[in-house]
């Protein structure tokens, strides 16, 4: 079926009117964004000895103040946190701070209580351990972020690497790709407890990197040369949020690449890990089902996929500035399988591992189940229309003429005479066969004669060319409705975004920066119609439209026009319904809701456009008569340019 003009259709709804478009869109994004209490929850173990200690944060405890007892310890022997925030690049740092510039640093201590400093991911603090505890495990819970820091290369930096956790490695093997950090010129310095002086921070001279780990959790005065900017391990992030993915509850898919920092080829493997708890309720969202782009087919265009939630993907780099050597990985959202009420938070962590053992890169990625509510514009494309084939009754004699009028229930014999029923006469026309009929139940009706109908078959034929109509669809939540007409623009408040039926609800000052959706094929006046049934794959919209006899939108009736002006024969009395010369015409148009197909770019659609077929039966009835029926059907598209769910009429 031809789908080109209704996603054509669907995509001038755009061009109406930008600002109003825009607004649209703001309004949406507003609604459908996640409050930030709903996280990835990761824990950092940090221990820390008695004095000063420096800690790295992979994770964003953005959730709580640093007041929070779960964030400092305050009631545990942490005594002070530094962070080092450097506001005067101009002045480079050649010699480790150890606090003598109060303006590079914002402390916070136990004794001064509150403080302006609020722990973040990506950054570097001095923590002071109460002298009297031999060591202290701070577990700081948070939102895991990627590495990103700008080196400077005029001077130190006080940076963490993602190193894993269990087993790091040393500094001469996870620096072979930065040599310059290992050099005779004291370029790293770390931090091993007690007071801050010449014992704390110390140089790791090279002759001890071999025998010194990198451990995750600490900080490091490092001096970058003029080619490592950004090197945080033996493969890079590009193009990558730091804060994660974030799917919300529109997006589908999300890229990044991974490029590889050293001459060995190495593999990178991604896998997905539970998220911890909720800090806050002690909830835990659900895993989001994650797909991973395959490579694409050459017989229908459709790419490939592999589930990434259930099992780890890997990634073959070979050696810096090679071909090969950088790759792009594209991550789908199985929205299908979301199976959740609307507004349901998912949320996960998704790690990046190297076959060298260097790091461990954990990312937040969350999504949003999404919501139908709201406005729904799009067209249907009408392909196929029904073509009814009448069969007329014959009789080859006089005595199948009568056994087919009693068989039809069309007469009864009395005294073995034929006696038609319902006021009906029936004449045999010997010549052709066919069976002709007079009057009916209608006294009033000329004695017109036909031929008797035997049955009507319905077959489905192909247009010459699609005929497109409009469709505009309100989803509340609770009810779905068909639109014939909508208004959206600044109500008489002038603060509010509203969708109407009505003009008079929009503020009359603001009317140009409104605009009105409208579907001409429907009855004016007459929406809006109630729609049952539900707006997912493979569920179906029903609706029910009448236009009557005398109704302005009726094709059929004609004020003016003597054969169509539901007048009586006599042109004198007055318009009633019920008459034959004006149909009554009910359409039950029916929306059927595809099923996502199993390619990769169908798993993980927005969720902002429904396709499907369009089916509409049309019952047109004069009088007492039985209604003739017709079919169309096509498909349709449907894309969602409102999240406003109150319809004021």
């Amino acid at each position: 079926m031809n789908t080109v003009n209704v996603f054509r259709s669907v995509s001038q709804i755009r061009t109406l009117r930008p600002s109003s478009w825009l607004l649209s869109l703001a309004v949406l994004a507003v609604c459908l964004a996640a409050p930030s209490v709903r996280a990835q929850w990761v824990t950092q173990t940090s221990v820390l000895k008695p004095g000063w200690n420096a800690v790295y944060l992979h994770v964003d405890p953005d959730h709580a103040p640093i007041s929070d007892p779960s964030i400092a310890g305050l009631n545990g022997p942490i005594e002070e946190i530094w962070h080092w925030a450097p506001r005067d690049v101009s002045e480079p740092i050649t010699s480790p701070q150890n606090g003598e510039q109060p303006s590079q640093w914002v402390r916070w201590s136990r004794a001064e209580g509150a403080t302006a400093l609020k722990l973040a991911g990506n950054a570097a603090y001095l923590v002071r351990l109460n002298s009297s505890v031999a060591s202290h495990a701070w577990r700081v819970k948070g939102r895991p972020v990627a590495p990103t820091y700008r080196w400077t290369l005029t001077g130190l930096n006080l940076v963490g690497f993602p190193t894993p956790p269990d087993k790091p490695p040393t500094f001469a093997s996870f620096f072979q790709a930065a040599p310059e950090l290992l050099t005779d010129t004291p370029s790293l310095f770390r931090y091993q407890g007690g007071e801050l002086g010449v014992a704390n921070p110390v140089v790791i001279p090279p002759y001890l990197a071999a025998a010194i780990p990198v451990k995750r959790d600490q900080a490091y005065w490092a001096r970058a040369g003029e080619t490592y900017l950004q090197y945080f391990g033996p493969f890079q992030i590009l193009n990558s949020d730091p804060s994660g993915i974030r799917f919300g509850a529109q997006r589908g898919q999300a890229r990044f690449r991974l490029r590889n920092l050293v001459t060995n080829a190495i593999t990178v493997t991604l896998t997905v890990q539970p998220s911890e708890t909720n800090p806050g309720d002690g909830s835990s969202p659900a895993l989001p089902p994650m797909l991973l782009r395959g490579p694409l087919h050459s017989k229908d265009l459709t790419y490939t996929h592999s589930n990434l939630t259930g099992s780890p993907q890997s990634f073959k780099l070979t050696g810096k500035g090679q071909v090969g050597s950088e790759v792009e990985v594209t991550l789908g959202l199985n929205r299908s399988q979301m199976l959740e009420a609307a507004g349901t938070f998912y949320g996960a962590v998704l790690r990046l591992t190297d076959s060298l053992g260097f790091s461990q890169v954990d990312m937040a990625v969350s999504a949003v189940k999404e919501s139908t509510e709201g406005l729904w514009v799009g067209a249907a494309d009408v392909t196929r229309v029904g073509h009814s084939l009448t069969t007329y009754a014959r009789a080859i004699d006089r005595a199948s003429f009568t056994n087919l009028l009693l068989s039809l229930n069309r007469a009864v014999l009395v005294d073995d005479a034929l006696q038609p029923l319902n006021g009906y006469r029936y004449e045999w026309a010997g010549d052709s066969g066919y069976i002709l009929v007079y009057g009916g139940p209608n006294t009033n009706r000329p004695l017109r004669g036909s031929y008797l109908v035997l049955s009507n078959n319905l077959s489905m034929g192909s247009v010459a060319a699609p005929f497109p109509l409009r469709l505009i669809v309100h989803d509340s939540g609770t009810s779905k409705k068909l639109l014939q007409q909508v208004y959206q623009g600044p109500d008489s408040t002038l603060t509010n975004l509203i969708l109407t039926t009505r003009e008079g609800m929009l503020a009359s000052s603001k009317l140009n920066e409104a605009r009105r959706i409208s579907a001409v094929h429907l009855p004016l006046g007459g929406s809006p119609w109630a729609m049952a049934g539900d707006m997912r794959p493979n569920a179906q919209l029903m609706a029910s439209v009448s236009m009557e006899e005398l109704g302005a939108s009726n094709p059929f009736f004609h004020a003016y026009h003597p054969d169509h002006d539901n007048l009586d024969f006599d042109f004198k009395s007055p318009p009633k319904a019920g008459n034959e010369e004006s149909y009554k015409v009910d359409r039950y148009i029916t929306l059927s809701f595809a099923t996502n197909r199993s390619d990769f770019n169908s798993l993980t659609d927005g969720a902002q456009t429904l396709t499907g077929k369009y089916q509409e039966i049309m019952a047109i009835k004069a009088g007492a008569n039985p209604a003739l029926t017709n079919v169309v059907s096509g498909v349709f598209a449907l894309k969602r340019i409102s999240a406003i769910s109150t319809l004021t009429e």
